[in-house]
């Protein structure tokens, strides 16, 4: 399952967004609606299907041996942790972005979003960022 495209959207009043049908398809091959936010670095929210994100959970527990003498692992161990949160894609197709995700990000209701496929995962940008980051990208080829 890979995730494409770009859709717009709006945050509602609740901390709410809609994924478009075509995402709610991708998601919904995953045999289930759960998902994981997490903050990413870039200035988005990755939204993970829950199986994919335990693959990346698993990979990161293959270096467990190294955590306690490795301050470096367990700083991105905590980011992780503390950056990372699961919840359920309702019938409707919404998520309702965490209240703390939403204050990192500076998400406010009415604030017009760009949902991005990025592969095995889902990104959710403030439009303006978005904007920002594709001038990055093009910059940057």
């Amino acid at each position: 399952m890979r995730f494409n495209g770009r859709n717009k959207c709006t945050l509602d009043a609740n901390g709410r967004i809609k994924l478009p049908p075509y995402m709610m398809f991708d998601f919904g091959a995953t045999g289930n609606r759960s998902v994981v936010f997490y903050c990413l670095p870039e200035g988005c929210l990755g939204i993970f299907p829950a199986a994919q994100w335990e693959v990346y959970c698993r990979q990161l527990d293959s270096d467990s041996d190294m955590v306690l003498t490795d301050p470096k692992l367990r700083r991105q161990r905590r980011r992780i942790g503390a950056m990372s949160q699961s919840d359920e894609i309702s019938n409707q197709g919404r998520v309702t972005i965490p209240t703390s995700m939403r204050e990192f990000f500076g998400f406010e209701a009415g604030d017009e979003m760009v949902i991005v496929g990025a592969g095995t995962w889902v990104e959710v940008w403030k439009a303006g960022d978005w904007e920002r980051e594709m001038h990055e990208m093009d910059d940057s080829e």
